[in-house]
């Protein structure tokens, strides 16, 4: 009688965990394609006028007292254009792709939905999703980039003082 019940608990935990380890990162990538229908258009607006100020305030970068915090906004304005990158992969993943498409890109590291999304607009014949998708790429790589070399000749200066 005690072994029966044992057996019948452990065949309800399994099927609980395989019921919590199923549904519930469903459920999350659902809430995140709702999340990002909602968000992206303001995120692109916050992507496009920090690309603005990245350019305008450029020259910051010349002079020594403002050229670490140019840096630390460089920095900060890649991270944004990162999540405004994912959350587009993800939301033309699932557009093009469906659940499957998002799921597949999820799987590869977290950072697939990108290029599922490039490889599906491609096979969708979408050349200007490819092209915001490549121009978030180059702009989020570039900040991270220059932001990091600024913050370095910064950094090299001042413990040089």
């Amino acid at each position: 009688m005690g072994k029966s019940i044992k057996a019948t608990t452990c065949v309800a935990v399994y099927i609980a965990y395989w019921a919590v380890g199923t549904i519930l990162p469903i459920a999350l990538l659902i809430l995140c394609i709702k999340m990002s229908i909602r968000l992206l258009p303001c995120l692109l607006i916050f992507s496009i006028i920090l690309f603005t100020l990245n350019i305008i305030l450029s020259p910051f970068s010349i002079f020594k007292i403002t050229r670490g915090f140019y840096g630390i906004f460089l920095i900060f304005s890649g991270l944004l254009y990162a999540i405004t990158l994912w959350f587009t992969g993800l939301l033309l993943s699932y557009t093009i792709w469906g659940l499957f498409g998002a799921i597949f890109g999820i799987l590869l590291f977290g950072i697939g939905v990108v290029p599922v999304a490039m490889i599906g607009s491609i096979v969708a014949g979408s050349w200007s999703s490819i092209f915001v998708l490549v121009f978030m790429f180059i702009a989020m790589m570039a900040s991270h980039l220059s932001g990091g070399a600024i913050m370095s000749v910064s950094f090299n200066q001042e413990s040089e003082v």
